[in-house]
């Protein structure tokens, strides 16, 4: 059901000056701030995950030695803060006398902070502080959107079908992950079939009215809000009033018409008195679901069903020029093995056709194209998973581009989860981003009988 949006309030001269604060502008004028911060993170966590980074609960204090953050406990600091120590190199000092999920949050805000590019010049500070400037909030609020990648990463959650954006649904994710109720927010809303908008607002003391920081649509609506947008006088998020409170409400909005409100309070930003507040607005009616999922079928990936063009993948390393050491790629090269020899003399002549991210494709049937997506680093046993999660991103955008380009289906065994030793939630969720989105539908093929075999790095999500 998607819906296009009307202009917000303010137009872009109000968008294009809503975000001052230095710190926020050095992440490139070019960019939406939340998009580009929310992009950093998340290559964080998927090269974090690659080195054995693992979860639910995600452990801070791993992340930071991943990253060679020093942690130190003090109680000289209200939360935490980081310290610069050269140019690359920062240290975390923490209060280890909050609550423990206090703790947690802080200290994945304070590595948020260490993905600006102008970190190193200051002490950075969580929490209200006197050095805090007008427009330090903007800085405050992006560390929190980072800080929401890495308590809710990407397939933390698993196989997760039918999540519905509502504020009950970020609550109980909130509880049983150990979470933010903001990263629940944005799980929800990468996951979710259902068209909404999910937000995040403040209240603006000199129009005592609510401010929106950031809009970020569903894959299934094409709604959106400017930063810098002032909601309804009368709207749910005036009556979250205390960190907790929630509202659920009918309105009507200038940009949509009548909607769903539903929203949660949560901790306010430096100096505010008043909470910040995060919910989705949803249109009312049937909510019709747009765009292909992922079908998951049993049979031989080798024999991709359907008419039309298709296109096959298959993960391969950077490093052998042959195929057979088992898994996806001995099927395919049993099956194709003119396939192999021309792979092996593409990758012979031109070494760079091995680089990660990079694809190696030959027509092996009328109609169906072997695609070889280089996104494995290496081969043989390694303490690590040799997936590298950021080139398989790479590969899939680029496979986006060419199954649009030849109107092709693209099928796939649960690649990048056998001999590469990757997460299948992490990488379904790759898949979503860069196929689904783009309108293509996808096929995934599991064994006839039995079970997967198991992983290098087990799926990311809690023991039931």
């Amino acid at each position: 059901m998607p819906v296009e949006s009307g202009p917000s309030s303010g137009g872009e001269e109000m968008s294009a000056a809503f975000w001052t604060n230095p710190s926020v502008l050095a992440l490139g004028s070019n960019n939406d701030p939340v998009k580009a911060i929310s992009a950093k993170a998340r290559a964080l966590v998927l090269n974090a995950l690659e080195l054995g980074w693992q979860g639910p609960p995600f452990d801070p204090f791993a992340l930071a030695e991943l990253l060679k953050i020093d942690t130190v406990p003090t109680s000289n600091v209200r939360d935490a803060r980081t310290v610069p120590l050269s140019r690359n190199r920062y240290r975390i000092e923490f209060n280890p006398d909050r609550p423990r999920r206090r703790v947690r949050y802080s200290l994945f805000h304070e590595i948020a902070h260490t993905l600006f590019p102008d970190c190193a010049q200051m002490i950075r500070n969580r929490g209200i502080h006197t050095a805090t400037g007008a427009d330090d909030w903007q800085l405050e609020m992006l560390c929190n959107v980072a800080a929401a990648e890495f308590l809710l990463p990407i397939g933390a959650l698993g196989s997760v079908y039918n999540l519905r954006p509502s504020v009950d649904a970020v609550l109980d994710l909130r509880e049983r992950y150990e979470a933010s109720a903001e990263a629940a927010l944005l799980r929800i809303r990468r996951l979710t079939t259902d068209p909404a908008l999910a937000f995040a607002c403040h209240r603006n003391s000199t129009a005592g009215r609510y401010t929106i920081e950031y809009a970020a649509p569903t894959a299934s609506t094409s709604w959106n809000l400017r930063p810098g947008s002032q909601l309804p006088a009368r709207t749910a998020a005036a009556e979250c009033t205390a960190i907790g409170f929630t509202s659920k409400q009918t309105e009507k909005w200038p940009q949509f018409g009548e909607v769903r409100v539903e929203c949660v309070g949560i901790a306010p930003l430096p100096q505010n008195v008043y909470p910040r507040v995060i919910g989705f607005i949803c249109p009312l009616g049937p909510q019709m679901v747009t765009g292909p999922s992922i079908t998951y079928v049993r049979g031989d990936a080798t024999a991709p069903r359907g008419s039309g063009a298709k296109l096959l993948l298959q993960v391969v390393n950077d490093s052998a020029i042959t195929w057979g050491g088992g898994g996806f790629a001995l099927a395919v090269k049993r099956r194709w093995p003119s396939a192999h020899r021309e792979f092996t003399s593409t990758v012979t002549r031109n070494k760079n056709q091995l680089r990660l991210g990079s694809l190696v494709t030959c027509d092996v049937e009328e109609d169906l194209i072997l695609v070889s997506i280089v996104a494995q680093h290496g081969y043989g046993p390694s303490p690590h998973p040799r997936i590298r999660y950021g080139a398989l991103k790479s590969c899939l955008e680029s496979v986006s581009q060419l199954a649009t380009k030849r109107s092709a289906s693209v099928h796939m065994p649960r690649i990048g989860t056998g001999l590469a030793g990757g997460a299948w939630p992490v990488v379904e969720e790759i898949v979503g981003d860069t196929l689904l989105q783009s309108g293509i539908s996808v096929t995934v093929y599991d064994v006839p009988h039995g079970k997967e075999r198991s992983k290098a790095q087990g799926d990311l999500v809690f023991a039931t």
